[in-house]
């Protein structure tokens, strides 16, 4: 993967987000890939999980966004990113655990 939009680790992001973007640095095989057991364990340390609508990938294969919604103040949410994402080699992505965090209050960026 070459970048993530808002960055990982990214911190005092608007809850006025809307979405997620995910460039990789290869061609990708369509589909998208969130552990369920990946989320499950995430959710009991605490952390958030964005309400997501169907990820859409872009013409060139390469960038993969995810509309959100619903993001709450001072939240650190993760996405655990990897084992059903594959290159056209049928190579998995590894496995990577996107963060950030929202701003305390509404419109602070």
């Amino acid at each position: 993967m070459l970048s993530f939009d808002p960055p990982n680790g990214a911190t005092c992001i608007s809850v006025e987000t809307t979405e997620l973007t995910i460039v990789f640095d290869e061609l990708m095989m369509g589909g998208v890939g969130f552990s369920n057991s990946g989320v499950e364990a995430l959710k009991a340390e605490g952390f958030g999980y964005p309400e997501m609508d169907f990820a859409r990938w872009d013409e060139s294969g390469k960038v993969l966004t995810i509309p959100i919604e619903a993001l709450e103040p001072g939240i650190e949410y993760v996405l655990p990113i990897g084992r059903p994402l594959k290159d056209l080699s049928g190579n998995q992505t590894e496995a990577i655990e996107y963060h950030f965090t929202t701003s305390t209050l509404t419109g602070e960026t």
